[in-house]
């Protein structure tokens, strides 16, 4: 039987809690502490996996029916972990289940990085797919069009002369079409590299890059070695070449970030204007060293899957769920590229980025809003009426417009890697209301005219007098002013 109806067969009947499995696949991580309700028994072979399987360990799943027992697999589990990757079949040859749906593609396996809280960092080498079959496997998804291939690999560029071949093969056979998603330590990027991404089609790649944290002493804790100023500098680069969707990863809860560091975490990061930052909570997985040093830094976490943290040494359960708060807001406003120009203009005269976050995050708690989960178009309203009120949710806060503007101006990017001129003001003086209405006004058009794929001109006073501006989706270069 194969081993994926074979986990099939368990998925599809977990209820309880009474037996572990071990394993190292990812499916089999998120089975821990679950049973089956239709199956009376799970027989594995004791002990836990650390730092890899003993030799002939097994994984063994039986059913009893009526005292008598069958063995649907007995799996070696040395067997899987070191199996050559070209002996595994590709799963896509026939793409009919797969229409209107992201493709999940590995060349790789394992991660030379040792982070505490990975469970790559377990397997302590890194199982390339040939680049023979690799290219024979891409080309059959560029021969159909497949819409977005995302690679699973943990750190792609790992292998510069790899990660440069793969991405040389997508730039000589691109169809127009494609996208293809990596997950990259942008530190590890060389020159060549860089140069090499600049001239690809645009929308052609997205990037997704963790920096996790910006403190060293948590960076120390979790074993992350990333070169900071290399890393914020080759960000900067790649957003600059303006042909690529950027999205970056914090985590909240790690060792040694209080909130007060978080925020500073959260600040440099946002200044990166990446399209895309997404706020994670750290999860306590079996096996990890973040696992094993739960109780000396004091993590409480869920006993139930993702295992997410619930409080540390350094940050209460009141706070995580303030973040929680702002990582929802953060969707709402920074993540769905909605309010590009809006926010531009906000940035010129906000304290910081995690205050503007956590104020409207505390905004939308005592109005109802979080509860409510406005709808996309309802969203411009809220922020309107938050920027309208700035200064009456806490009552000794200065509004918006006694905030002098530090005199920069802000040059956004909308989705899908087309490029945007900078529409917005040069922030100097005071916050004129008037001019955010025009800014939120001009986001709000974009959403629309891209959801409708319209063409249209229309007039707007971002405080320099009225300016035309044609919004044109069937162009690369969307807005034009006139």
């Amino acid at each position: 039987m194969p081993f994926s109806r074979i986990m099939d067969i368990v998925a599809d009947t977990l209820a309880d809690n009474s037996f572990d499995i071990i394993g190292n696949s990812r499916r089999l991580a998120a089975l821990r502490t679950k049973i089956l309700a239709n199956v009376p028994s799970l027989v594995f072979r004791p002990g836990a996996y650390k730092g890899g399987y003993s030799d002939g360990a097994k994984v063994v799943l039986v059913r009893s029916n009526n005292n008598s027992e069958a063995v649907l697999a007995d799996i070696n589990a040395n067997a899987c972990a070191n199996a050559d990757l070209d002996s595994i079949p590709f799963p896509y040859k026939d793409l009919t289940a797969f229409e209107n749906r992201i493709i999940y593609y590995e060349s790789s396996r394992g991660c030379p990085f040792r982070c505490a809280y990975c469970l790559s960092s377990i397997d302590k080498r890194v199982r390339f797919r040939s680049l023979d079959k690799v290219y024979e496997e891409l080309q059959f998804f560029l021969d159909r069009e497949v819409p977005q291939v995302k690679f699973i690999d943990r750190t792609f560029n790992c292998n510069h002369d790899r990660a440069k071949a793969i991405w040389t093969f997508l730039k000589e056979h691109d169809n127009g079409i494609t996208n293809f998603h990596f997950e990259i330590g942008a530190d590890l990027l060389g020159e060549e590299e860089l140069a090499l991404l600049e001239t690809l089609r645009s929308g052609q790649v997205q990037l997704e890059i963790g920096i996790q944290s910006t403190n060293p002493e948590t960076l120390l804790a979790i074993n992350r070695t990333a070169d900071l100023p290399k890393l914020f500098e080759n960000i900067r680069r790649l957003r600059r070449a303006n042909n690529m969707h950027l999205h970056v990863d914090l985590i909240a809860g790690l060792p040694y970030e209080g909130i007060r560091a978080f925020a500073k975490s959260f600040d440099d990061v946002y200044a990166l204007h990446a399209d895309q930052l997404q706020l994670g909570f750290l999860k306590v997985l079996g096996g990890t060293v973040m696992q094993e040093r739960a109780a000396e830094y004091d993590i409480r976490y869920s006993q139930r899957p993702p295992y997410e943290v619930l409080s540390t040494k350094w940050l209460t359960y009141g706070e995580l769920a303030m973040l929680r708060r702002i990582a929802d807001v953060l969707e709402y406003y920074y993540n769905s590229g909605q309010f590009r120009h809006a926010l531009g203009y906000l940035e010129g005269y906000w304290e910081s980025a995690f205050t503007f976050y956590r104020d409207l995050a505390d905004f939308f708690r005592q109005k109802g809003y979080d509860r409510e989960r406005p709808a996309a178009a309802r969203r411009y309203e809220v922020l309107e009426e938050y920027v309208g009120s700035y200064g009456s949710v806490e009552g000794d806060r200065k509004s918006f417009g006694n905030i002098a503007g530090d005199g920069k101006s802000s040059d956004r990017l909308v989705r899908d890697g087309k490029s945007l001129d900078s529409v917005a003001g040069d922030g100097k003086g005071r916050f004129d209301f008037a001019v955010f209405r025009e800014y939120l006004r001009f986001d709000r058009d974009l959403h629309i005219h891209r959801s409708r794929r319209r063409k249209v001109v229309d007039e707007y006073d971002f405080g320099e007098g009225k300016v035309r501006i044609e919004i044109d989706y069937d162009h690369r270069d969307v807005i034009r002013r006139f």
